[in-house]
């Protein structure tokens, strides 16, 4: 029988779990309180029948209790409660001999305290420790680390997913909508003590009478307000007023570290606060690059318990030393954004200028956006820098009128009769940089643009030392990056003789390696055998890290990966990803990782791991699909695809929808070859339903509009990548345009489906959903477990469980438990 509260526990926690007790000493749930530590040690001992005593060490006596608590493993060693082995959610786990104890509230354990529980992990090998705190691991700990008999469970691992939420609702008599459980996720970020306190919410407007209970924004606010004050009271009282003056002075920022903290502080002993402060407690840790980063609920309510402590004055110095401080460091983003905050405009205008210099890569123009569109018309009139900013934020926002209006306002300043030489030359250098950099011109005029930036820096007379813009934009490719080279492509190896010289001259360090990389990607776009171009281009990498720019070695990298695909070795595309992310973080090239992530995913969803794109989708994926960012395409035509593997077409075509514009007045070809395919996928799916919206025609239009372009510059690999999603649809289209391509594109297309048979094939869907109960019978009947084992597991009858497998198989439509086994694993509940 359900608990009235039921406990949510994610299926990898269980995994998790079920690992570690078979073969872990000590288990060490780690996390800020609110997590659900102890809630979820204890709920998991539960569901695997496992019996256990428990202490508090914050106990006075906790120390003399831990003495005759386990039994003595010199003579007998005493069993679990369970004489079989231990079956968590269906999977089977090693019975320690000895006893098992939770202790909770580990971080208030005192020396005496310490030393009892360590001599007693010592002295009781066969025996399980839970701890639960809200404390890293104690060093006195670090050595049963070492020897891989000690797990901890991070935050992270306690945090909710929509599966588990779902189960907890359903027992509270809720039920949620998929995007409710996915919108309540994302606001609390899978809080567990958050998520809970929604669904209670809920419940409670439920009983009052209210319209049938839905998630709303007032619904969070009221439990944000109630989760705020709990953290007053229960945690943020105990820390000292050092501690607490340092945490709020650093909150209103993502990251920071000793250095910043003793400028906001003037205090000289931030570093030792932070020593502790990591020792003690969860609430801050380090991140990949060194930095400080707060628990995103504490930073919340720090900022918000800041409004409550500070007046206005307090936080304008704070905003003051800030701004001091990052503008010192070169960081322009948050010194403008700081100045902004103590009503400097003057900085503001200031910084902004200096920051129209740098290149969309390091620009930072989306940050930045608000401050740019605050700004005076006649403020950017004045200045051929903010112009010159304006024209590009423009671009990248996709307001193309709005980018073309300050480009021809940058033209009118530069021949205005008025102006000095200095700022002439100023004004006709940037608007030789946009020309190169913008999408205003069409491909052909290129190579005109980029000798001539060659001869201007040359005569020294453009007014930068380096004339450098990012060719990729951050994307991990030359021929699709920052601007579509398809026109390019056609005449690729005259222009890779004849402009090799001056792309060197004017992109500098951006043009190591480009040439290459260019040419061997627009020979494999067109589905030519390029692997002897790739080794040499393998050959190059190091070249291009010492002397070059990560753009490239992004491109040349992601080239290769996509070269691995093609030829069926998905494994091996994904570790030359994975170590050049490694690497890339290990360097603080952070602004490359959300497409780096988007290209893994992207190979995820061949290689079939539904739990690696899922991830990605649930916490990378970008979410604001009505005004996208120009620069990140490459990410939301990778969401598209995963809203077609999850199974909701109309969903990929809402992605897509905003883009149809974009890439149309940009003249990328390449991204609209993708975009129709996926486009013409959707609808050939909503077709297929029953009572789906699709009109018979569409999918036809769309996959016309991508063969059209393709053929036009004999471009194959960009849809027979889509292998056997997009097969049928070819085999069904009638386009007699080029019989000669079409013949190339099948075979092309054949070869990829015999490689990734699996790829974006529509999931299994259930006309009714099973119960939690069904749930948990379906992954021990997974297991090979017996009618009758089942029912051990879940201390219910016979006929009970029997009755629950025959609902099953009639729900997944299957008539044996092999099948049954199958389906569960493609729906994922494996």
């Amino acid at each position: 029988m359900m608990a009235d509260n039921p406990i949510a526990i994610t299926q990898s926690l269980s995994e998790l779990f079920s690992d570690a007790i078979g073969g872990c000493r000590v288990i060490l749930f780690s996390a800020p309180a609110g997590c659900g530590k102890t809630s979820s040690a204890i709920e998991l001992l539960r569901r695997g029948g496992i019996e256990y005593k428990s202490l508090d060490a914050g106990a006075p006596d906790f120390a003399l209790r831990l003495a005759d608590i386990l039994p003595d493993e010199r003579s007998a060693p005493i069993p679990l409660g369970t004489a079989s082995p231990v079956v968590s959610d269906g999977k089977t786990v090693s019975s320690p001999g000895g006893g098992v104890l939770l202790v909770d509230n580990l971080q208030s354990i005192d020396k005496a305290g310490e030393d009892a529980l360590s001599e007693q992990i010592r002295t009781h090998p066969l025996s399980r420790f839970i701890l639960c705190g809200r404390c890293p691991l104690p060093g006195w700990l670090v050595q049963y680390e070492a020897e891989r008999t000690e797990l901890t469970i991070e935050p992270e691992d306690l945090m909710l997913d929509s599966t588990a939420l779902e189960e907890v609702s359903r027992g509270r008599g809720l039920e949620l909508s998929r995007d409710e459980l996915s919108e309540i996720i994302q606001l609390t970020e899978g809080y567990p003590l958050m998520a809970t306190l929604v669904l209670d919410e809920l419940g409670r407007r439920a009983a009052r009478g209210m319209r049938a209970a839905r998630f709303s924004e007032d619904v969070y606010e009221s439990v944000r307000t109630r989760i705020f004050n709990y953290l007053q009271k229960v945690i943020y009282a105990d820390f000292s007023l050092e501690e607490r003056s340092l945490m709020l002075s650093v909150s209103p920022f993502e990251y920071f570290d000793a250095s910043l903290a003793e400028v906001l502080t003037s205090n000289p002993r931030v570093e030792s606060i932070i020593g502790r402060l990591q020792r003690d407690t969860r609430m801050f840790s380090q991140n990949a690059f060194g930095r400080l980063t707060f628990w995103p609920l504490w930073q919340s309510f720090l900022i918000w318990q800041m409004e409550q402590e500070w007046g206005r004055p307090e936080r304008q110095a704070l905003y003051a030393r800030a701004a001091m401080y990052f503008e010192q460091s070169g960081d322009h983003v948050l010194a403008i954004r700081c100045h902004d905050l103590c009503g400097e405009r003057h900085k503001v205008i200031e910084l902004l200028e200096r920051h129209s210099r740098l290149n969309p890569r390091r620009g930072y123009f989306r940050e930045l956006a608000p401050y740019y569109l605050a700004l005076p018309e006649d403020d950017i009139a004045s200045s051929p820098d903010l112009m010159m900013g304006m024209s590009m934020l423009m671009l990248l926002l996709a307001d193309y009128p709005a980018s073309r209006y300050w480009y021809d306002r940058l033209k009118a300043y530069a021949s205005g009769k008025d102006v000095t030489a200095r700022r002439r030359r100023a004004a006709e250098s940037d608007l030789l940089y946009l020309d190169v950099a913008l999408n205003f011109r069409p491909d052909s005029s290129l190579s005109q643009l980029l000798v001539s930036a060659a001869r201007a820096l040359g005569s020294g007379s453009l007014d930068r030392d380096v004339f450098s813009f990012s060719v990729t934009s951050g994307l991990p490719s030359i021929m699709n990056g920052g601007r579509d080279f398809s026109e390019w492509s056609r005449h690729d190896w005259m222009l890779y003789k004849t402009l090799a010289k001056p792309v060197a001259r004017v992109l500098g360090r951006d043009g190591v390696g480009l040439p290459l990389c260019a040419i061997t990607e627009s020979r494999f776009t067109r589905g030519e055998d390029v692997r002897a171009s790739v080794l040499t281009l393998a050959a190059t990498i190091p070249e291009i890290c010492l002397h070059g720019t990560p753009d490239i070695e992004f491109a040349a990298t992601s080239l290769i990966a996509r070269v691995q695909l093609d030829s069926g070795s998905a494994d091996d595309a994904r570790q030359t990803l994975t170590v050049l992310r490694r690497g890339f973080v290990e360097r603080g090239e952070s602004f490359f990782l959300p497409n780096i992530d988007a290209a893994i995913a992207r190979i995820d969803l061949r290689r079939g791991d539904r739990t690696a794109w899922e991830s990605w989708h649930r916490s990378k994926a970008p979410t604001e699909l009505l005004t996208p960012f120009v620069m990140d395409r490459y990410r939301y035509l990778t969401l598209a695809q995963v809203e077609l593997a999850l199974g909701d077409a109309e969903r990929a075509l809402l992605v897509l929808a905003p883009w149809r514009r974009i890439l149309s007045e940009t003249h990328r070809a390449i991204d609209s070859i993708t975009l129709h395919v996926i486009e013409a996928i959707a609808q050939w799916r909503l077709r297929q339903e029953p009572d789906g919206p699709g009109d018979v025609g569409e999918w036809q239009d769309s996959l016309e509009q991508a063969l059209d372009t393709a053929q036009l510059y004999s471009f194959v690999q960009p849809i027979s990548t889509f292998g056997i999603a997009v097969l049928p649809l070819l085999q069904a289209m009638t386009w007699d345009k080029d019989p000669t391509f079409m013949r190339r594109l099948l075979a092309a297309t054949r070869r990829m489906a015999s490689f990734y048979p699996g790829f974006l094939q529509e999931p299994m869907r259930l006309a009714r959903p099973l119960t939690p109960t069904e749930e948990r019978v379906l992954r021990l009947l997974a297991s090979d477990m017996s009618n009758a084992k089942i029912g051990e597991v879940l201390g219910i009858r016979l006929p009970t469980v029997k009755s629950h497998v025959s609902h099953i198989m009639q729900k997944l439509g299957v008539t044996s438990r092999a099948k049954a086994k199958t389906a569960a694993q493609q729906l994922g509940i494996l």
